[in-house]
């Protein structure tokens, strides 16, 4: 494989950090930007970790920076998003970046709707795939007509990601409420906070029921890698990030997915997340996620690697396409799932033996490799201090 084109990975963490490696390990020079310091700054695959203005409340300065710092090169950077802040300013700003990047993120429009969580709503369901009944309240005038709609209990979420996570941080994705009491008094700290939420009904179900299909389609729309993973647990449960996940190579998972990426006209790396209900068994759709996803070094270790397919493709080189890949391998975040493991079992939903028996088998980390230690230590030493 050439390597004559840097990347760029925008955000590091779990998922940058994944993205480097893969490239890395193939000679890749990796260059990772920030809004503030990662532990995951300390891998050897980083050959330089830069700390950016914020894409979201300095957008102008953001993108001076990159081109600034990465314009007038031979042979263009690629640029890779892994985390949410990042997508908007790159995306209302291709037309200048790409003077001095390579950009495969799907097209504005298309973005810009699917960062909209009530706006993604309608746009899968335009597709044919189903999803939890979606309101997007405006105002308080509005809770106690919707409440009286609604089936409690609910989920209030945020209906731009990046906006409620500047607010509220990573940890808490979401807040499930019993009654329209609960509900009004989320509602109104959440608007006192800056953020449009909107409001979910709950898909009834287990937190295994959580699957993930995931895709990288090239610029001119053909389908290169369709992978797809079942949650173990989360972190916290109900309402967290997979803390343990499975491949696995479910017809009915993937061709979900893939109608609605398809039906979407979708170009780049794309997520998926849907939960089975359990009433009806329909695979109804979470959230979509336009960007690199936290488990993709899993794909990488299950004969699928986005970034480095991405990598090849967005740089003109011949593209290898697997249609299959490894199912059973557990990737988890060994840190994160201690802490599920513990939730689960003091809810009596889980025993030691059965959290041992789930990790047994091929298992990939999330943040430490034997020819990369370094920001795993540097991650147990920031957590310590």
């Amino acid at each position: 494989m050439r390597t004559d084109h840097p990347v760029v990975v925008l955000g590091l963490f779990e998922t940058g950090l994944a993205v480097a490696r893969s490239l890395g390990r193939n000679g890749v020079h990796v260059v990772a930007v920030g809004h503030r310091p990662c532990w995951a700054s300390a891998s050897k695959y980083v050959s330089e970790f830069l700390i950016c203005p914020h894409p979201l409340t300095e957008e102008a300065a953001f993108c001076e920076f990159l081109s600034r710092r990465f314009g007038g090169h031979a042979f263009k950077p690629v640029l890779m998003v892994t985390a949410d802040e990042f997508l908007i300013a790159v995306s209302r700003n291709r037309a200048s970046l790409a003077d001095s990047f390579l950009i495969g993120i799907p097209e504005e429009r298309l973005l810009e709707s699917i960062v909209d969580k009530y706006a993604q709503a309608r746009l899968a369901e335009g597709c044919g795939v189903a999803t939890p009944a979606t309101h997007c309240p405006a105002a308080q005038d509005d809770v106690d007509e919707l409440a009286a709609r609604l089936h409690f209990p609910v989920v209030v979420k945020g209906r731009y990601v990046a906006q409620w996570r500047r607010s509220l941080g990573a940890v808490a994705k979401a807040f499930v409420v019993d009654d329209a009491r609960d509900l009004a008094r989320v509602l109104s700290r959440i608007w006192s906070l800056g953020i449009e939420p909107i409001v979910q009904e709950v898909i009834s179900g287990p937190d295994a029921n959580h699957y993930k299909v995931c895709v990288y389609v090239s610029p001119d729309g053909k389908l290169r890698l369709c992978f797809g993973l079942r949650k173990i647990r989360q972190s916290p449960p109900r309402l967290g990030a997979g803390s343990a996940v499975r491949s696995l190579a479910w017809p009915q998972l993937l061709a979900t997915g893939l109608s609605l990426f398809q039906g979407l006209k979708y170009t780049g790396v794309g997520s998926a997340e849907f939960k089975l209900e359990e009433r009806d068994g329909r695979l109804k759709l979470i959230e979509l996620n336009p960007r690199y996803w936290q488990q993709n070094w899993l794909a990488a270790q299950c004969g699928m690697d986005f970034p480095v397919t991405e990598y090849r493709e967005l740089t003109g080189q011949q593209v290898a396409c697997p249609s299959t890949f490894e199912e059973g391998v557990v990737w988890v975040s060994p840190a994160a799932d201690l802490r599920s493991a513990v939730a689960y079992m003091r809810s009596g939903e889980l025993s030691i033996s059965g959290w041992l028996g789930s990790l047994r088998g091929k298992r990939v980390l999330a943040d430490f490799s034997w020819d990369d230690p370094r920001p795993f230590v540097r991650r147990i030493l920031s957590k310590a201090a």
